[in-house]
């Protein structure tokens, strides 16, 4: 339910009115019940077309304006709709510990990485030190494990960004905004299990796909 489709009513309501009001047409007594019918039944002689004509200027003067209405609060329930359903496709993964394909579907569209340049990988957290300083050990040992022992992993504030020696920057979802809002021009990673995100591995994976191409 919508109320503010009301404000459809009352534009229909004010053309209705208005071209009753030029036209210098009306009803001879009370339309009961208020159909079409009843209206035509009601009007005065000669006048039938030119109200007629008013009613559906109405109707459409109405659908025009509620048509608009529901176009623009239809983007705002997508947009709510799908981020709960990323939400959902990140907490299955957390679970599960590994990357779910139909994440995939809901990831947003971010800038282009090369992944083989990175050379710093920082990851911030309200303080800079307990989940962040976490989070950047599990991703420097996954790296290691890899072979890959040329890419820094640190840990900082949030608050420190930007940071123009980041290559790529991972932090918590409920800092993502923050972090983009900091520093916008570069490729952000949110999770939400400091310990067991899939988003760790396939960092790492992207990294060593792009050094053996």
């Amino acid at each position: 339910m919508k109320p503010v489709l009301v404000i459809a009513a009352i534009a229909g309501g004010i053309v209705g009115t208005f071209l009753f009001t030029l036209f210098g047409v009306g009803l001879v007594g009370v339309s009961s019940p208020g159909s079409i019918i009843t209206i035509m039944m009601m009007s005065a002689a000669g006048d039938q077309l030119k109200i007629l004509l008013a009613v559906l200027a109405s109707a459409a003067a109405s659908g025009i304006v509620a048509s608009i209405i529901l176009k623009g609060s239809k983007d705002v329930d997508e947009a709510e709709v799908n981020k709960s359903l990323k939400e959902a496709a990140k907490t299955m993964e957390s679970l599960k510990g590994k990357k779910s394909r139909i994440s995939s579907v809901f990831e947003d569209k971010e800038q282009e990485v090369d992944y083989s340049a990175i050379k710093k990988v920082l990851y911030v957290c309200d303080a800079g030190l307990g989940s962040s300083a976490m989070g950047a050990s599990v991703i420097a040992k996954k790296l290691k494990k890899a072979g890959i022992t040329d890419i820094g992993v640190e840990h900082a504030r949030v608050m420190d960004l930007p940071r123009e020696d980041a290559d790529i920057i991972v932090t918590h979802v409920s800092l993502k905004d923050v972090a983009h809002e900091k520093q916008p021009d570069i490729k952000i990673i949110s999770i939400e299990d400091y310990l067991n995100a899939p988003e760790y591995d396939e960092l790492v994976n992207n990294i060593v796909s792009s050094r053996n191409k």
